[in-house]
């Protein structure tokens, strides 16, 4: 006590300065220790580093598994999110694990999960602690994103739809977006000279704007036969139904 006093606590006598971490006290005594060990002891008049490698053949080796109860609480992984409760807060695990018991403590400021399989227990995650409501992450745990909609390219099934696909860029991307907002059947009625321009081009011969109108709400839409420049119906006269 009075050695570590002396040279690991910070004191005002020693003017040491304060360990941010418990990793940095962790860090001092594993490093006085090694400095100490290898200096002549003042009554053996040999260092413990080499008196130590002497006893170990009188000793008793250590079992090569640890006990259980060493490596902290059991947790079972969640089965949908490879996720660990441990006192309060919510640590990742590898996404092999979903489902399985792990182990799981405290060492200092850092959370070690551990897991006992076939090849003895094998540390699997170390987190920084937490608290309730802010998860510890890491990317390297979950499986890859799966492939997104945008990425997905339509497959006609028919000569029609092989015909509408070929129309240009603009069909396919109408399709893809159909197909992302939810819809699995469409069939559109319109004019082939209003579809080829849409898909083809930006505008029409007359100036007109030729994009296309969304489906309505139900998968099966009917989209008007007449000319998008036709002026609409007179306002009705008072006393005169509307048309």
């Amino acid at each position: 006590m009075r050695i570590a006093k002396a040279d690991l606590v910070p004191t005002e006598a020693n003017l040491r300065a304060g360990y941010g971490a418990f990793a940095e006290l962790e860090a001092a005594c594993e490093l006085f220790c090694a400095q100490v060990n290898a200096r002549p002891h003042r009554a053996a008049r040999r260092p413990p580093a080499q008196m130590l490698a002497e006893e170990r053949a009188r000793l008793h080796p250590l079992p090569v598994r640890p006990f259980a109860v060493l490596l902290g609480a059991a947790r079972r992984v969640g089965s949908t999110t490879a996720l660990v409760s441990f006192e309060g807060g919510q640590y990742s695990v590898p996404h092999g694990l979903a489902g399985q018991v792990v182990r799981v403590r405290r060492h200092g400021e850092q959370i070690v999960i551990t897991h006992l399989g076939g090849d003895g227990p094998v540390e699997v995650a170390r987190h920084r602690g937490t608290t309730a409501g802010s998860p510890a992450l890491d990317e390297t745990h979950f499986p890859p994103d799966p492939a997104r909609p945008a990425a997905r390219s339509p497959r006609p099934r028919s000569a029609c739809e092989a015909e509408f696909c070929a129309l240009g860029d603009g069909a396919r991307l109408w399709l893809v977006e159909a197909a992302t907002a939810g819809t699995s059947r469409m069939r559109v009625r319109w004019p082939r000279p209003s579809l080829s321009r849409v898909c083809k081009g930006p505008a029409s011969s007359t100036g007109h704007s030729a994009s296309p109108r969304p489906p309505a709400g139900s998968p099966t839409a009917t989209w008007p036969r007449s000319s998008p420049t036709r002026p609409p119906p007179p306002p009705a006269r008072p006393g005169q139904p509307g048309r």
